[in-house]
């Protein structure tokens, strides 16, 4: 995993190490959807989700707005913006109609 997040997510294999450690308060990646660069973070997220589904690691994605930000979620409390991986390959593959972030953790 750590090898992934390094090659995928350009993170250090330090950080990444630490990110997965945390479990799921600890996002190992971040975005806003519907951006100039929708089709590239579409890509990589796409991956992440087949990497992880074949690994059977699940993972706690969390949605929120676009002028939202993520001080305002809860780490003890993170229910309200929890989504399936369905759900947010379902987004990927919408509209953009308005703007959404997601985080992704294990």
């Amino acid at each position: 995993m750590t090898e992934f997040l390094h090659k995928y997510v350009l993170q250090s294999r330090v950080g990444a190490a630490r990110k997965l450690r945390m479990g799921e308060k600890g996002c190992f990646y971040t975005c806003s959807l519907y951006q100039e660069d929708h089709a590239k973070v579409s890509r990589l997220i796409r991956r992440m989700l087949a990497f992880f589904d074949s690994k059977d690691i699940p993972l706690t994605i969390l949605k929120i707005g676009a002028q939202d930000s993520w001080y305002e979620v809860d780490p003890g409390q993170r229910d309200p913006w929890k989504i399936a991986p369905q759900a947010l390959l379902a987004l990927l593959d919408a509209t953009p109609g308005g703007g959404v972030q997601a985080a992704l953790s294990t």
